[in-house]
């Protein structure tokens, strides 16, 4: 038996009495609809956002955690600082939540500071947090004064 073009012949389901057709009719194919681009007017007065702006990527896991700057910097030091601030505000709300999750798991303050390389003698959070606070001084204090050196 000679079935038609329009035809097509799906599979089949084997029975005793042999194999069972079900023929459907397959629908003329449609042409492609071609969609016409718009050209990109700027309508409002926002600047679009700057290509290859800088940031901070993070890459490593545990102790081998690495920040590298990647986009453009060094065009304006302002935008550098904001830039940096940013990522710096990013990474201290993930610090926050990990503490939270420390704390709701039942750890200590002893245990936290410790896990974060502090004196295991700080009891509370004002403690861990004014700690952490020096410490950080203390860090940009040494990068701050070694960038003002090399500029004189």
């Amino acid at each position: 038996m000679r079935v038609p073009a329009d035809v097509l012949v799906q599979a089949h389901h084997v029975r005793i009495s042999g194999p069972v057709v079900y023929p459907r009719t397959v629908p003329p194919a449609a042409e492609p609809v071609r969609l016409r681009r718009r050209p990109r007017i700027a309508l409002t007065n926002r600047r679009l956002p700057m290509a290859n702006a800088p940031a901070i990527r993070l890459r490593g896991r545990n102790t081998r955690i690495r920040a590298y700057a990647v986009g453009r910097w060094n065009r304006d030091p302002l935008t550098d600082v904001a830039a940096a601030c940013r990522s710096s505000v990013a990474v201290d709300k993930a610090f926050a939540e990990a503490v939270g999750n420390a704390r709701r798991a039942g750890r200590t303050w002893p245990e936290i500071a410790v896990a974060l390389g502090l004196s295991a003698d700080l009891t509370s959070w004002p403690e861990v947090s004014a700690a952490l606070a020096t410490r950080r001084q203390v860090m940009l204090g040494r990068q701050i004064d070694e960038g003002a050196a090399l500029q004189a």
